[in-house]
């Protein structure tokens, strides 16, 4: 049984079963007519739940019970102790299908968890399969595999040198802070002193805001800081969902919602033939195209939030007043231009990263992807090796990886 679903023409589907879903106790609109990416044509009338344009259908059991290495769970009672926050263990029950992946790349000491797990396990429901061989839901990793073994060895690691601390080091919230003021000097000499060069150096210091973003979404104790995100049209209300519990947990496949979100201008998808265009125009205008990746963004997570699909989130507010007081203080050319450079810059900067980030080509072999020996060693595949041995200070510039901010200190290059 691979440890992702295969990339193949068709798209996998993520349905469980044909059972329609109870949502949380906030419910997510029921879906629009039409397929849409990750959904399953077996799925027949039943409701699908979207994750950013990305269609998991959780069981009508699973409305009630997470489902962890094929078995049902109920983690009720353990919701407002679960360390990382109720919300997200909700959101790991009511918008996805399974919830393995999720459970095994958060807790490192797998050991201590699987007992606790065991507390809440439900007797005398078996969780179905899906019928389609695309989609198979995963056992937990054996104990002698190789992402559990890398696991013990990581967290060995940060034990010992760390002390157990997950969090940011110290050298990295100066760092932060240090930037939230230059962005806040900038924006104020872009918007009331009209210089443009000032506009230039917002867009660059909210391009590494974002990426301190990215890492805070990582972080719960740290999700306020995330906003950081938002100042560059994401939304980190959002991201809390898709970087926790899909994007990393599908790298690369059709149930990650980052797989389609740059068609039709850019594919990333490597068992699909770009039409002409992507092939011979694109890559040639990609820095031009992906300049208007914050706006693109921005109005993919509005449109979810007008479907129902998404929730209200004080940081959608963030892009439209800075783009605003453009436009206020400068009228429509000079605020259009200013808004373009501003979120621009950093739309470059930032989505170049992120782009090679997971399509480079050792992410887009296939066959070694869906011949991986475990989910962790997918994983790997999945990922670029961007700087590897870089100093804190110099990895600044890749401003995406996750690695580069917090007391993890590359130990991958020592570990493997």
């Amino acid at each position: 049984m691979p440890p992702m679903p295969p990339q193949k023409e068709t798209t996998p589907v993520s349905s469980s079963d044909n059972i329609a879903a109870e949502t949380s106790s906030k419910p997510i609109a029921p879906a629009a007519k039409g397929p849409r990416p990750g959904e399953s044509p077996e799925n027949g009338n039943h409701p699908v739940v979207y994750s950013s344009g990305v269609g998991f259908t959780p069981s009508a059991w699973q409305g009630k019970y997470w489902r962890i290495g094929n078995t049902f769970y109920d983690l009720t009672p353990f919701l407002d102790k679960h360390p990382g926050g109720r919300t997200l263990l909700e959101l790991a029950r009511d918008r996805f299908d399974d919830a393995t992946f999720a459970f095994e790349s958060h807790h490192h000491n797998q050991a201590k968890v699987l007992k606790m797990l065991k507390l809440y396990e439900v007797k005398g429901v078996e969780p179905k399969q899906s019928h389609d061989s695309n989609r198979t839901f995963p056992n937990l990793t054996p104990e002698d595999s190789f992402f559990s073994d890398f696991r013990r060895r990581a967290t060995k690691h940060l034990q010992e040198k760390y002390n157990g601390d997950w969090g940011p080091t110290d050298e990295c919230m100066r760092l932060f802070w240090f930037f939230v003021v230059v962005w806040s000097v900038c924006v104020y000499l872009s918007v009331a002193k009209g210089w443009l060069l000032a506009t230039v150096a917002t867009g660059l210091a909210g391009s590494v805001l974002g990426g301190f973003g990215h890492s805070f979404i990582h972080q719960p104790p740290y999700k306020w800081h995330a906003l950081s995100l938002d100042i560059m049209g994401f939304s980190s209300h959002c991201w809390f969902r898709e970087h926790l519990l899909q994007h990393h947990m599908y790298t690369n496949t059709p149930l990650d919602n980052h797989f389609l979100g740059t068609e039709p201008f850019i594919r990333t998808d490597p068992t699909r033939a770009r039409h002409p265009f992507q092939a011979y125009v694109a890559p040639y205008i990609n820095f031009l195209l992906i300049s208007f990746g914050a706006f693109a963004n921005y109005i993919a997570h509005t449109v979810g939030l007008i479907r129902g699909e998404e929730e209200f989130h004080i940081g959608k507010l963030f892009m439209p007043l800075q783009i605003g007081l453009y436009l206020y203080y400068y009228g429509l050319g000079g605020g259009l231009l200013r808004s373009y450079i501003h979120f621009g810059i950093a739309s470059v900067w930032y989505f170049t990263i992120a782009l090679l980030n997971h399509n480079s080509l050792q992410c887009v072999d296939v066959q070694a992807k869906n011949t991986a020996v475990d989910w962790g060693h997918a994983q790997l595949l999945s990922s670029s090796d961007i700087a590897v041995g870089s100093t804190f200070y110099s990895s600044i510039k890749y401003v995406c990886p996750p690695v580069i901010f917090f007391s993890l200190d590359l130990f991958l290059c020592d570990l493997l």
